[in-house]
């Protein structure tokens, strides 16, 4: 496909796509291009042999790495170099038109700011595109896989890595995020759940009856244990509602923290105060804790979020604390709504 062509086939797209108020369409200027990193290829092939000052060079028909698309060139990395050429110098424009021919409408209109507002479309994890060195020895080539944490203000991604846990942040055109997130608005609306609940779901141990947390409109997360009465005496009140009110049209799930004791403790207290609760898995409760925000200091520790991860009440000690027992009467409210 030549340039011409693909900026024909883009042009024809972006008409098509503009006939509907819903939809911007895909880029039809080097311009516009620019100003949407998440659609630049990843790569290309250069047209034309280059040299470079430093001795190096490139040949014609070499594949180089996309770094940056700006209105007048692209920059480009061939893995030891940074380099120049202009656009028409590389097949950008064919792959460009390639790519979107492949879209849906709402695949190509989808942003980074869109994006971090719905997250519903968060993969659980992404994969790097670049090397990256962390220090203490830990290097992760291009292609390791994160877990998704979330936004920073200025747009980058938060991401932990794999068994270390240690937290980067990294651009989001450094990932593959955007992918996918196109690949998930493809999924049917049933299995767009929020990302809170399927990364909690990820944390746990999976429930016997194998249900999930998808269909659940909230979630009690809680801690507590034998050796604490006020634990003994409120697991139990927990217990009666949730089983009440399982299977209604509105409903909750209960997670319990083992993130202290031994898992056979946590059991035993489940267990005695006849309170039917997710187990987070062996070394997540931490993780749930970061996820959600929860704190304590006095047990039992109880928080009662959303289906999207929004804290409504919790035992939180920063001086806006909310009694477990006022918590419980919340809920009630919520489920009776």
């Amino acid at each position: 496909m030549t340039t011409r062509r693909a900026m024909i086939l883009i042009s024809a797209l972006a008409m098509l796509i503009a006939s509907s108020p819903l939809f911007a369409g895909p880029p039809s200027t080097l311009e516009e291009l620019a100003a949407r990193p998440e659609l630049w290829p990843t790569e290309v092939i250069v047209k034309r042999d280059a040299e470079f000052h430093n001795g190096a060079s490139i040949k014609a028909g070499q594949v180089v790495k996309v770094q940056e698309v700006r209105t007048t060139d692209v920059i480009l990395d061939n893995g030891s170099n940074y380099f120049p050429l202009l656009v028409e110098e590389t097949d950008l424009m064919e792959r460009l038109a390639i790519m979107v021919s492949s879209m849906t409408p709402e695949q190509i209109d989808l942003t980074p700011a869109a994006l971090q507002e719905q997250t519903r479309l968060w993969p659980l994890s992404v994969t790097s595109r670049i090397d990256l060195s962390l220090g203490d020895g830990l290097d992760l080539p291009a292609g390791s896989e994160f877990a998704l944490k979330g936004f920073n203000p200025d747009g980058s991604v938060v991401l932990s890595t794999r068994g270390s846990g240690a937290v980067v942040a990294m651009q989001l055109i450094h990932t593959d995020l955007m992918t996918r997130a196109r690949e998930r608005l493809e999924l049917p609306v049933e299995q767009q759940a929020p990302f809170f609940i399927r990364s909690l779901e990820s944390m746990l141990e999976p429930a016997a009856d194998g249900s999930t947390l998808a269909g659940s409109d909230y979630v009690v997360l809680y801690e507590g244990r034998d050796s604490c009465p006020r634990s003994s005496a409120f697991a139990p009140v927990l217990a009666a509602l949730h089983n009440r009110t399982f299977g209604e049209e509105v409903d909750f799930e209960v997670v319990h923290l083992a993130a202290i004791d031994s898992r056979e403790e946590h059991q035993a207290h489940l267990a005695k105060t006849g309170l039917a609760a997710r187990i987070s898995k062996e070394g997540q409760g931490q993780d749930i804790v970061t996820l959600t925000g929860m704190r304590g200091e006095v047990l039992p520790y109880v928080y009662l979020l959303d289906h999207e991860g929004n804290v409504i009440a919790g035992t939180s000690p920063d001086g806006e604390a909310t009694s477990p027992g006022e918590i419980l009467e919340k809920l009630t409210e919520l489920l009776a709504e």
